[in-house]
């Protein structure tokens, strides 16, 4: 679960431009992609209609960032830099996190969502096999909701088999019980 910590916080660092500059370049390459097709330039039209999918789903992906909890009363959330977009870097997918802090003593979370990708794949393998996912730490529910909660206190849950929610830090473990039961599954299962 490190290791995918490491990962995901690595490819954190990745930015994209704002809405709606890149609303604007999905009608321009639309554009681009009709005029080149009715060229007969079909390699131009399936270039420019990849490159309008890719910002199509840039701008979902934005999405996701509201489904990311509030802060606890007492503690302040910051995205993290480049939250809410589509990654290639983890194989696929979309991902959003934000970072908690407490400021009286420095107690830190952080809650991390993936949507689909090879990794939130290969978790799914492992969140369908129950003796495999027991090996992982203590499996509970929270809100009805299957979690694993490793030895060092950090929440995995998998939902609609595609979304792979990750609370973690060194706040205690009421406190991610709270940041997880503040994010609408309902709502994030229909992303």
């Amino acid at each position: 679960m490190r290791i995918l910590t490491a990962v995901t916080s690595a490819a954190l660092c990745v930015a994209f431009t704002s809405t709606t500059s890149l609303a604007d370049d999905v009608e321009d390459a639309l554009s681009l992609a009709l005029d080149a097709y009715r060229a007969g330039d079909i390699k131009t039209a399936q270039e420019e209609v990849a490159f309008a999918s890719q910002v199509l789903s840039q701008m979902k992906a934005a999405g996701l960032n509201d489904f990311l909890p509030d802060a606890p009363e007492g503690w302040v959330r910051e995205l993290s830099e480049g939250t809410g977009y589509a990654t290639t870097a983890l194989g696929g997918g979309s991902l959003a996190e934000a970072n908690y802090r407490r400021d009286e003593d420095g107690t830190d979370a952080f809650v991390r969502i993936m949507v689909g990708g090879q990794l939130v794949g290969a978790m799914a393998g492992m969140f369908s096999n129950t003796a495999m996912l027991g090996t992982l730490g203590q499996v509970r529910r929270i809100n009805r909701q299957q979690v694993v909660i490793a030895n060092e206190g950090e929440i995995q849950s998998l939902v609609d088999n595609r979304i792979m929610i990750t609370i973690g830090g060194d706040a205690t473990l009421e406190v991610k019980e709270s940041l997880f039961s503040a994010i609408n599954l309902q709502d994030l299962a229909r992303f």
